[in-house]
């Protein structure tokens, strides 16, 4: 069953669904290792989540437990905790059977993903006949070496012209944004996703759990760059974006 987890209070689609547990892209500032005691490394183990059937389930509106209040037919967000297209779905196969039920009920969605998996011909094609709000996260070339099981920058700048021409919208999750990337993220991704047929970009300040980094402060049990700094930055992309004829949407719930 898709799961509803403490974030509700701030998150706009707080229902997830994950088809897999733990993850292979291996980021360094994954909130997930602190949300999951998993192995998440590049040689992690992963675990099968949930299945076809809950899915089924959820949509046919079966809903129990911390999904009970879902009485409409909110999006889910697929793959909020773990990447529903990593290579382990090559094996098991789970996120290709959910998306023919996604496609078959047009039931609504948001997919998150690094995986190049998702621009091969099975996944593609079920894709374009899904109701769905594409989104691949990508901020900097310099990320390459902080997402080492992940495709390279490059790469996601030709995911992202395959799969926006198949859906109706695609976004590019600018997270988490760390604020020596500005000149980067204004000047070399906003001007090639745009290229690439991206619609928008979410943005979202870098939460550090693992330790704090300059010119950051400690917010409950997080340390994040304060409001005023993550303000002055958004408003320098959020301009650039519209330059460029890009949506822009703020993810980051202090602002």
């Amino acid at each position: 069953m898709p799961r509803c987890g403490s974030q509700i209070v701030l998150c706009d689609v707080p229902v997830r669904f994950d088809t897999y547990s733990g993850c292979t892209h291996n980021c360094l500032y994954c909130f997930s290792r602190r949300k999951l005691d998993s192995k998440i490394s590049e040689s992690a183990e992963i675990e099968k989540g949930e299945g076809v059937q809950s899915l089924k389930n959820f949509i046919n509106g079966e809903r129990k437990h911390e999904v009970a209040w879902v009485s409409w037919d909110i999006p889910i967000h697929f793959g909020g905790m773990s990447d529903p297209f990593q290579p382990f779905e090559e094996k098991e196969g789970r996120t290709l059977e959910c998306l023919k039920v996604f496609a078959e009920t047009q039931y609504p969605f948001i997919v998150s993903t690094k995986g190049r998996l998702a621009v091969t011909k099975d996944y593609l094609d079920l894709i374009a006949k899904c109701n769905v709000c594409f989104q691949i996260s990508l901020v900097s070339p310099e990320y390459d070496k902080m997402e080492s099981g992940a495709p390279p920058f490059a790469e996601r700048i030709e995911m992202i012209r395959k799969i926006s021409a198949v859906v109706p919208r695609l976004n590019v999750r600018i997270q988490p944004y760390m604020i020596e990337e500005l000149e980067n993220v204004c000047n070399v991704l906003l001007p090639k996703i745009q290229e690439a047929g991206a619609y928008g970009v979410t943005i979202e300040g870098m939460k550090a759990w693992a330790g704090k980094l300059p010119g950051m402060v400690q917010v409950g049990g997080d340390f994040c760059y304060p409001t005023w700094l993550l303000e002055e930055h958004f408003t320098k992309i959020q301009t650039r974006a519209k330059e460029l004829g890009l949506a822009f949407y703020c993810g980051e719930n202090r602002l």
